[in-house]
């Protein structure tokens, strides 16, 4: 059967297609830890859930508007100005299956065939397929290992061209946790404005942060009003990953050319999980809070650990739920990170996900969404096992345990 060219382009999801393969091995009755997982291990916010209890209860079982329930619109907008101090409004937010599918729209809508995309790197593994479903050519915008893989303006106008149709930036970042501080956001914001680029920030992340602040870009709406678009949603935040519900904030004309857009796609979001969501974003605070506290203690469990294994480089992340550290077996060339994590898997059970599949040769993606008791016994499996491939490189793609 003949497949689009489209289609036949992209790869699986590298970081799904982990999990896949640990399910898999775990169904087979091996021990195996999931640090490739993006998910935290909490339950749902319990708010969440009674919010879903009652919206079943009430009948709320046929179709919302296109772009979310006005509760959840207003939800999201009156959330979006306490915590980062905006003027977010409800007219502007369009509610969609998952921060994936809006970030997924705001491409198709944004980028024709032949025109670049500009994305800060290290990035999310999803948006090269993203950029390239949409016709576009995905263009990193390389931030520096040295400053903590900081995305910095100056890195995305390094990289502009007359064909650069978005600029797409994740802060906090997966997969290093870093976050953009507040003159770089500024910065950035000014460059979009005076090039007349749209900004996709994708900010799902946003309560994840230990250190510093999280500034999103619309405190600077009055710069570019026309062309911001910051996407969040429940998935992380209210540990709602499966119920799928995220949103955009979206100025200008981009909120209309989206839900225009989103109406032939799905018609609009699960309508019990929005009420999940209007509970999470009105209630949810404290349960929030407490759960980025564990993610912050987890955290410093994982990086000093990393940090004392022999030839593993990690700076401390200041957000998100995951560690990038850089791997060096002590050989003199820059580790296959895809064959690293495949032998650490078969080796000790440990699952990680591949530097490349961020952009990125020689590191591996950790994440801390897991017990501590589970993150001690992955750390201590990982460390042993590295310590045997730097006495003995040749152990790496020999099949030996």
């Amino acid at each position: 059967m003949k497949l689009s060219g489209r289609v036949s382009s992209i790869s699986p999801s590298p970081s799904l297609e982990v999990s896949a393969k640990i399910r898999l091995m775990k169904s087979e009755g091996r021990d195996v830890l999931d640090l490739g997982v993006g998910e935290p291990d909490f339950p749902a916010l319990g708010v969440a859930k009674r919010g879903a209890v009652a919206a079943v209860e009430a009948d709320l079982s046929h179709y919302t508007a296109t772009p979310g329930t006005n509760d959840l619109r207003e939800a999201v907008a009156a959330a979006h100005r306490e915590l980062h101090g905006t003027d977010a409004r409800a007219s502007e937010v369009v509610v969609g299956c998952g921060a994936k599918a809006v970030l997924y729209e705001l491409l198709q809508a944004l980028v024709d065939p032949g025109d670049e995309v500009v994305v800060s790197s290290p990035y999310w593994v999803s948006f090269p397929a993203q950029v390239a479903l949409a016709g576009g050519s995905l263009v990193p915008a390389p931030a520096d290992p040295a400053d903590g893989f900081v995305p910095r303006a100056a890195q995305v106008e390094a990289v502009l061209s007359e064909r650069t149709a978005a600029v797409v930036v994740n802060s906090p970042c997966n997969p290093t946790g870093a976050v953009m501080p507040g003159e770089e956001v500024e910065a950035l914001v000014r460059l979009c404005a005076a090039r007349g680029l749209p900004l996709i920030f994708d900010e799902v992340y946003d309560r994840f942060v230990y250190e510093g602040e999280h500034v999103s870009p619309l405190r600077f709406r009055e710069l570019h009003p026309d062309g911001l678009a910051c996407v969040s949603g429940a998935s992380k935040s209210f540990a709602m990953t499966g119920w799928r519900i995220g949103w955009g904030i979206l100025t200008g004309t981009i909120q209309a050319a989206v839900s225009r857009l989103q109406g032939h796609l799905t018609s609009g979001p699960n309508s019990l999980a929005q009420a999940a969501a209007v509970a999470g974003c009105r209630d949810g605070a404290a349960e929030v809070a407490a759960m980025v506290e564990e993610f912050r203690a987890r955290r410093d469990l994982t990086v000093e650990a990393l940090q004392g294994m022999e030839g593993v480089s990690c700076r401390r992340p200041s957000g998100a739920f995951f560690a990038f550290p850089s791997i060096d077996l002590g050989t003199g060339e820059a580790v296959d990170s895809a064959a690293l994590a495949s032998h650490l898997l078969e080796a000790t059970g440990v699952g990680l996900v591949p530097g490349t599949a961020f952009g990125l040769e020689g590191h591996l993606r950790l994440s801390y969404a897991v017990s501590r008791d589970q993150l001690n016994e992955a750390l201590s499996r990982l460390g042993e096992e590295l310590r045997l491939l730097r006495a003995d490189p040749g152990r790496l793609g020999s099949g030996r345990p």
